[in-house]
């Protein structure tokens, strides 16, 4: 079994911008955040949508802008997310140019956009780009810039240099070990991808507790329901079911599936894509019947995703937020 979803990076916690003038901005700003932490990100793109129109500084219009691209691009509303992105870049362009971490970190969250559809080219230098910027306007030592490198790994990963790609985790690592307000899904994530570049290696077991110990980070900072675990628990369930523990791999499948079922849009093409490897799991199991029921529906799903975003199947996620 090949499949693996790779992740690049989550920034959940905007940055701080200037004071605001009326107090429902920041107070819209804090719900907004507080849905995506109980993983309710349509309430949440809505929150940061009214924050963008009621917006009196630069720094408050391109932090919801951004808010609610990244919500768009968590519900699979890819189209919708890339207009946004688009849309607060020309913005920051206008006002300062582009040489400067506002600029850098939206450029960064374009390029995980392509990069969740597909456009793997695209994503890939739009990247480089945003981290060519960072490192002239970011200390070394800077968190974002680290989540940066953490993106690029998982690009790496993608590309089959697994041993660069372990070397970027384990320096993104050390960064956010330094820090303690770094957000748990920062370290989870890169603690995911290592698990996977040591899976893609052939290194089950220094894949598999790191996986174990992705999903409890989650655990510990969302709950047991919430769809930032969706990746995670699938990428555990194809361990386990190579190193040969195909019940606790069944479980694990059910349980991504379950919590796709409750949180996602029932188009969205990260449950067509848990669906799809789940089927592919049962199907190697021998349970036909149960694998040919699953691969329908990811096929139905998937087949809705594409029709609505006019996309294909996000296999990859990545958001950045400043």
């Amino acid at each position: 079994m090949s499949w693996i979803l790779v992740i690049t990076a989550i920034i959940v916690a905007a940055a701080p911008v200037a004071a605001a003038q009326t107090d429902e901005w920041p107070r819209l700003a804090k719900r907004a955040a507080a849905l995506e932490q109980d993983g309710r990100y349509a309430d949440a793109a809505d929150c940061w949508r009214q924050a963008s129109r009621l917006a009196t500084r630069k720094g408050e219009l391109w932090t919801a802008m951004d808010g609610l691209a990244i919500d768009e691009a968590r519900l699979g509303r890819a189209l919708e997310a890339e207009r946004e992105y688009r849309d607060v870049l020309s913005l920051i362009e206008t006002a300062k140019g582009k040489d400067n971490a506002d600029y850098a970190m939206v450029l960064a969250n374009l390029a995980t956009l392509h990069l969740e559809v597909s456009r793997v080219a695209a994503g890939a230098a739009e990247l480089h780009d945003a981290l060519a910027i960072a490192e002239k306007t970011m200390a070394a030592d800077d968190v974002e810039l680290a989540v940066m490198r953490s993106g690029l790994a998982a690009t790496l990963i993608c590309g089959k240099k697994y041993d660069e790609a372990a070397d970027l985790l384990a320096g993104a690592l050390a960064v956010f070990e330094t820090h303690a307000d770094v957000p748990r899904e920062q370290v989870a994530i890169a603690i995911s991808n290592l698990a996977a570049a040591r899976q893609l290696q052939g290194r089950l077991a220094d894949a598999v507790p790191l996986f174990e110990r992705a999903r409890a980070t989650l655990e510990a900072e969302f709950g047991p329901e919430h769809p930032a675990l969706i990746r995670v628990i699938t990428n555990l369930a194809v361990a386990y079911a190579k190193t040969g523990r195909p019940v606790d791999a069944d479980r694990q499948f059910r349980r991504a599936c379950a919590i796709a079922e409750q949180s996602l849009p029932p188009d969205h093409p990260l449950a067509g894509s848990v669906y799809q490897i789940y089927g592919d799991f049962l199907r190697r199991q021998g349970r036909k019947r149960e694998a040919k029921e699953m691969a329908a529906r990811s096929k139905n799903t998937l087949r809705e995703s594409a029709r609505r975003s006019g996309v294909g199947m996000i296999v990859d996620v990545s958001d950045f937020r400043r």
